[in-house]
This record gives structure tokens, C-alpha cells and sequence, in this order.
């Protein structure tokens, strides 16, 4: 459950330490805790947003964050904390995307002294490290999956891709699938405490939603602090919004059996974020731009 029984803390304000803090914090001089912090999971699956929040939460406090992988390209621009598995109660959140369906079959090459063979290798799910508590990022599910046809951060996607047969229509069941088990878990087995943050409601209500998020990890802050991330809030990865021209509308991106049933996992979600943690879903904003 969302632990709403701590304070919300704030510091007096120093105008000039604050400035020079924040300038600090836009060369990417991000620092471990002082001292240790709960194990505390950003989990969500892939392309839901992960990546942003750990930029605004270094943004606000100097603090670093770290993950359960180790991605090169993040650790080089703006996250020194990536692949330091040791120092996990030393940052804000680590991010995981687990639990999740085991990878497909990675080719491996076995060597021997009389031949060279090739083998598939069936890739097993990663556990999550002891985790004391979770901030579980919900991304609104057409969105989450429109989202799932880049396979990098800063990946360059053609509309034409989305149309017809692909990679990605097929893997649309699958998932759809992750997103649900994913969240049940999360929401529903986990027995830490637990903060869901709707990316619908940090898109449209950034400050707000940070404040809040600060608050469930007991963080000391100054308005100076939530100034400074919501000023630099774009960070590195930020991709520019996708302008279509064959449909006004994503949703017109599934079929009739794929929209019911993502449509039936909100329902069921909703349900889950009404009745335990007191909030009410909020779709992200499905109409897009034309050009």
C-alpha cells in the first residue's frame, strides 16, 4: 500500500547554494546517499516512461539511481550509477523490468576440439534483488504498446512500420500479456510498500506528481529542488512527439479482438488502483497530432 502516513519534508532555502547545486546537477554530477535507503524498485516494462523518472528524480535531488541492467548509453549520459550493482541502498530507485516472460533463444556458439557448432539457448527471466518497497510506472496500455515498436532510446520509427504485417503486430498479444501479469504482480503480490505512478498524471501534472513521489520515498527537499528538475525536465532521451498522417487516432492502430481486450485490462486496472490505493485511473491522451 502507499505509505501516506510521512511528511512531506522541506529545508530553509538558499538562493545562491541552491542555483549553484542545480548547475551542478545539469553537468550530470549526481551522488550516492550519505547514508543507506530502502531497496526501492521503479519497475515497469519496457518503453513506459522508466528512464524519465529517473532523470527528474536526479534532477531533483543530486541523488543517482541505478538498474538492474547495465545499459552503456545510459551510464555515459547522465546516469553514472548504471551498472554499479553494488551501491543499490545507496541510490533513490532501481529500475527492473522484472518480472517478465523468459527472452526468446539466444544463438550461442559452442566450441569444441574437432568442430564449431551453433546452439540455441533458452534465456532465463532476471530476479529482482531483496526489494524493501516499489514505485510501479503505469503507462497507459495503446500508448505503452505504440511505444514497444522503438527498440532503443533514441530508436527513429517510420509510420509506415505500424501498418501491415510486422514484429510488432505480432508481438502485440505478448505484450499486452506482460503488462497485465506485470501489474498484478506489482499491485496485487508484492508485499512491500508500494506507490503506483499513473505516466498519464506525471505527463499532465509533472510538479505535482513529484511532490508526491518525493513524499513516498522520504526525501528532504526545497522548492528549489522541484524548480530545478521541472526546468530541466526534457533530459537526454526525450523523443519528439510522433506527427501521423494515416489515422487520427492510435487506437485505429489495433483491431476490434486487441482494443477489447486492452480495453478489459484498464477495466481490471482501474478496479485494482480504486479499491486498494485510492486512485483513479486517467488515460493518456490517445488523440494525436496531425500533420
Amino acid at each position: 500500500m502507499v505509505n501516506n502516513s510521512t511528511m512531506i519534508k522541506q529545508y530553509p532555502e538558499d538562493t545562491l547554494s541552491s542555483s549553484i547545486e542545480c548547475r551542478r546537477r545539469k553537468s550530470k554530477q549526481f551522488r550516492l546517499s550519505a547514508g543507506e535507503l530502502p531497496l526501492t524498485a521503479l519497475a515497469s516494462p519496457f518503453r513506459s516512461g522508466n528512464t524519465w523518472v529517473r532523470h527528474l528524480l536526479q534532477m531533483a535531488t543530486g541523488i543517482g539511481t541505478s538498474a538492474l541492467y547495465c545499459d552503456s548509453e545510459l551510464r555515459f549520459m547522465g546516469f553514472p550509477f548504471e551498472c554499479n550493482d553494488a551501491n543499490y541502498r545507496k541510490v533513490l530507485v532501481v529500475k527492473t523490468h522484472e518480472p517478465r516472460p523468459p527472452g526468446p533463444p539466444k544463438l550461442l556458439t559452442v566450441r569444441s576440439r574437432k568442430r564449431v557448432r551453433e546452439r540455441l539457448v533458452p534465456q532465463p527471466a532476471r530476479k529482482n534483488p531483496p526489494i524493501d518497497r516499489a514505485v510501479v510506472l503505469i503507462r497507459d496500455p495503446y500508448n505503452y504498446l505504440v511505444a514497444n515498436m522503438y527498440s532503443s532510446h533514441l530508436d527513429v520509427v517510420k509510420e509506415e512500420e505500424y501498418f501491415g504485417d510486422s514484429k510488432w503486430r505480432t508481438a502485440l498479444p505478448g505484450l499486452l500479456e506482460w503488462w497485465i501479469d506485470f501489474n498484478d504482480y506489482w499491485l496485487r503480490k508484492f508485499q512491500g510498500l508500494v506507490y503506483p505512478l499513473l505516466y498519464s498524471k506525471l505527463l499532465t501534472h509533472t510538479e505535482t506528481e513529484l511532490w508526491k513521489l518525493m513524499n513516498f520515498l522520504n526525501i528532504t527537499y526545497a522548492d528549489s529542488d522541484i524548480k530545478c528538475a521541472i526546468d530541466n525536465k526534457e533530459g537526454n532521451f526525450h523523443r519528439k512527439h510522433f506527427v501521423w498522417t494515416r489515422i487520427n487516432d492510435i487506437t485505429e492502430l489495433f483491431n476490434h479482438t486487441m482494443k477489447t481486450k486492452i480495453d478489459d485490462s484498464v477495466k481490471a486496472l482501474s478496479e485494482t488502483l480504486r479499491t486498494k490505493y485510492s486512485i483513479e485511473w486517467v488515460n493518456e491522451t490517445h488523440i494525436v497530432r496531425v500533420s
